[in-house]
């Protein structure tokens, strides 16, 4: 009969940050990470046709979290500070969760590759989050591209040593009603 594993891309994606954190990714391999999950190497297969498509998944998990608290944050937002907070606040968590990821040489050729490739797909979602806090904070006449041109902002700078109080003292002359 055949063993019944609950959650295991779960489990997956869980081994593999945990063994990528203690050991950098190049030292990892699908063969450790099916060993800490105590599932053979063919099931790991089964959900990700190799490393890099592992760690792909792992850091779309965590975006898609990041856009989802972010989009919780802009929902109850009272000013066009606090909703571009939410969004840099969660962008920069979605950096530091995965630090050990883009700080791993190996794993970083992969990762930043990816999101390099995906920039623009990047500010685009991070600008659809942003297009109704624009239009309800802003006079703006295009708030489309305000929300194209903060999105920039937030992703290219909240990366950095910035602090949030410090970006939003020059985005804000472009909310000003």
């Amino acid at each position: 009969m055949p063993k019944i594993i609950e959650n295991p891309e779960e489990n997956i994606l869980s081994a593999a940050r945990r063994l990528v954190a203690e050991q950098g990714y190049a030292a990892v391999t699908m063969r450790a990470i099916a060993k800490e999950c105590g599932i053979a190497v063919g099931t790991f297969y089964n959900y990700y046709p190799s490393k890099d498509a592992m760690l792909a998944v792992c850091l779309l998990h965590d975006w898609q979290a990041a856009l989802s608290a972010a989009a919780e944050r802009i929902a109850a937002a009272q000013s066009a500070g606090e909703a571009v907070g939410a969004v840099f606040d969660a962008v920069r968590a979605f950096q530091e969760q995965n630090r050990s990821i883009f700080s791993d040489e190996g794993a970083r050729s992969s990762a930043a590759g990816a999101l390099h490739s995906r920039h623009a797909q990047l500010r685009a979602q991070i600008a659809a989050l942003l297009e109704e806090p624009c239009r309800r904070f802003s006079d703006a006449p295009d708030s489309a591209f305000l929300a194209e041109f903060t999105a920039e902002n937030v992703l290219s700078w909240s990366g950095g040593d910035i602090a949030f109080p410090q970006l939003w003292t020059l985005l804000e002359r472009l909310f000003i009603r």
